[in-house]
């Protein structure tokens, strides 16, 4: 949610005055933008006070440091929710030449009013760890231009701003384009909490120039899995009543579940889209016990391995618990999204599918039924199947070799038929 900031009345009123008197420069563009701001622009001297009131300028808060300005007010709930996130940042960036300033727009509010918010919201969620500056005037959003909050400013240590970043909504890329103008941060590449926006900019800006980071949040669950009665589980399906032992294994498998979700979500956010794991089924008259998705050599294992991920990210939280039987987990990982784009490239792994239709010739249906639920199970770059079309990222060459590279007990003949067919021949 994007608040627009009102303006007092007073100041609308010296705003028109000042509006005639300049009617001869051109009016800013971009009038959809959050700020007057741009990427470039140097940060003007700010001034404020402080949650007791006192003066205070954003040089004695920040120094000659970086610095993160996050514009808030107390009836934008939204800009509440980020406050938390903003505590998170400070840990992770805590002894860098960084200082993350909250910047309070409610001019016409009490200063104990929103020291009073302040400190109920760190009474029940603990200490932000940010400075604050209140904007008792409208002064900062006049020499700003500040029309939307939230708003998130980034200026490096000579004063220049990197990046600014209006209240992100996921899917909203053409306005936070523009807002963005000439910053380098991977839009598809952010999530909706403002940790994961900070974290992708700041690494953005490093020593390597054009480093590319996302951050993800991805989720998983999964039950002790075996024989219940009223009391809950019992045994597993051989009969074993080893509850720790079940526990642990269910443990391990979304710990791997969680990993396959990050890369999932990472390789969408540069624009590859595939199919999750397959989710335990029936098999036959038994059961297929749920197991690791990076076990055996199923598409996700394959990928896994091939794009080396474990050395593309890093680990910045994880939480956990059971829940009665059910163990539920989250994690937060950063990607590294430069070598994820380096190591596709590599694999000659297009962003873009292609459709590829397959001409089968063959003595028996079944024989060309098997191919596709194989293909299914060990190709990464199939992403679906639609009757004789293929949605594949890739050549009809390189899937006409994974074709013949299946372990069927099949004589299996498949060749490219120019651009977009695949002729197989089963027997």
């Amino acid at each position: 949610m994007i608040r627009r900031i009102r303006w007092p009345l007073g100041w609308l009123v010296l705003l028109a005055l000042a509006s005639q008197g300049a009617a001869q420069e051109p009016a800013p563009a971009q009038e959809n933008a959050p700020a007057r701001l741009r990427v470039g622009d140097v940060l003007p001297p700010l001034a404020g006070v402080d949650l007791a009131g006192r003066p205070v300028t954003l040089k004695d808060l920040a120094g000659d440091g970086a610095v993160v300005l996050s514009f808030w007010s107390v009836h934008c709930r939204d800009c509440v929710r980020e406050l938390d996130d903003l505590r998170l940042v400070g840990r992770e960036f805590r002894g860098e030449d960084l200082t993350l300033v909250a910047v309070n727009t409610d001019s016409g509010l009490p200063v104990n009013r929103i020291a009073g918010f302040v400190r109920r919201y760190e009474a029940a969620r603990g200490p932000l760890g940010v400075a604050h500056l209140l904007d008792r005037d409208a002064a900062i959003l006049r020499s700003l231009g500040i029309r939307y909050i939230p708003l998130l400013v980034v200026a490096d240590r000579t004063g220049r701003i990197t990046a600014l970043v209006s209240g992100y909504r996921q899917g909203d890329r053409e306005r936070l384009g523009r807002a963005l103008e000439e910053g380098t941060v991977a839009l598809g590449a952010w999530g909706t909490g403002l940790r994961a926006r900070l974290v992708t900019l700041l690494r953005s800006q490093g020593a390597g120039g054009g480093v590319e980071w996302g951050s993800f949040r991805v989720e998983a669950e999964l039950p002790r899995f075996g024989l219940y009665d009223a009391s809950g589980w019992i045994a597993d399906p051989v009969g074993r009543a080893d509850r720790e032992a079940e526990s642990r294994r269910v443990e391990g498998v979304v710990a791997d579940r969680l990993r396959v979700a990050l890369a999932q979500e990472a390789l969408a956010s540069v624009g590859v889209r595939l199919p999750g794991p397959d989710a335990a089924a029936r098999a036959g008259e038994g059961i297929r016990v749920p197991e690791s998705p990076l076990a055996g050599d199923g598409r996700w294992a394959r990928l896994y391995a091939d794009l080396e991920f474990d050395g593309l990210y890093r680990e910045e939280d994880r939480q956990a618990l059971w829940t009665g039987d059910v163990y539920r987990a989250g994690m937060v990982g950063d990607v590294d999204l430069g070598r994820l784009r380096a190591k596709l490239k590599d694999l000659e792994f297009p962003t873009k599918p292609s459709t590829i239709r397959l001409e089968v010739v063959t003595d028996f249906d079944f024989k060309a039924r098997a191919v596709l639920e194989e293909l299914r199970r060990v190709s990464y770059r199939l992403q679906q199947v639609r009757g004789e079309d293929l949605i594949y990222y890739g050549t009809p060459g390189q899937l006409a070799a994974e074709i013949r590279g299946l372990s069927l007990g099949l004589r299996i003949f498949a060749e490219p038929q120019g651009e977009d067919r695949v002729r197989v021949e089963l027997f």
